[in-house]
């Protein structure tokens, strides 16, 4: 085990090769995984790790995993894709469908595993909240979407959507020079703006909490 600076935790195993605590993702033969932290044990803290085959406890001291539950959905049809925790350190994790087909979900993480959320997603993208948890953000983006949600911090409840961002899709014939890409990961910063990265379009957002865009 080596750690650099620059946050990065290099683990010699077969399935961690780097954990950047900063952009909140693992990385294994780059593929990217949503991750949580288990323990509050700084030297040694085990993350939980969202992979195609269900949740994992990953130890940073042996690289040992173990499987905390087994994935919701069909692994042959569809993987965990983009996940954070809320303000009362819930963990939060949607999937994608493998045919890019509306069936995936997000899904809150509990006592009884994967509990769903919001269904009809096809890649469940976007993940963050207000400064306030009061907001929660979500894109799809097969759909060219970010939705905003009404949301209780203290119940994990998550209301009614709407369309917070819209995007337009790429044409059949389009150029991808001329494309402007669609919502991928994103983060919501201390002012509450929502940032987003944009696939294919070389492109990142800022859209302040009214939905207004303040850089591009």
């Amino acid at each position: 085990v080596a750690s650099t600076e620059s946050e990065a935790l290099v683990l010699e195993n077969s399935f961690i090769k780097r954990h950047r605590p900063r952009y909140n993702i693992i990385l294994r033969d780059d593929k990217h995984y949503p991750f949580l932290k288990l323990t509050t044990n700084e030297e040694f803290p085990r993350l939980v790790v969202a992979r195609r085959d269900g949740l994992w406890a990953l130890d940073t001291q042996t690289g040992a995993m173990s499987q905390l539950a087994a994935p919701p959905y069909d692994p042959q049809r569809q993987r965990y894709n983009d996940g954070k925790p809320d303000a009362a350190g819930r963990f939060w994790v949607g999937t994608l469908s493998d045919a890019r087909e509306p069936d995936a979900s997000l899904y809150r993480i509990g006592s009884q595993g994967a509990e769903p959320q919001i269904d009809g997603i096809v890649t469940a993208n976007g993940l963050a909240w207000s400064p306030d948890g009061r907001v929660l953000y979500r894109s799809d983006t097969k759909a060219h979407t970010v939705w905003c949600h009404d949301f209780d911090v203290a119940t994990g409840r998550v209301g009614a959507g709407r369309v917070f961002a819209q995007f337009t899709p790429r044409a059949a014939d389009q150029p991808l020079d001329t494309y402007r890409g669609r919502p991928d990961g994103a983060a919501v910063d201390e002012s509450g703006a929502y940032w987003v990265a944009m696939f294919e379009g070389a492109r990142l957002l800022r859209y302040a909490p009214t939905g207004e865009l303040l850089d591009d």
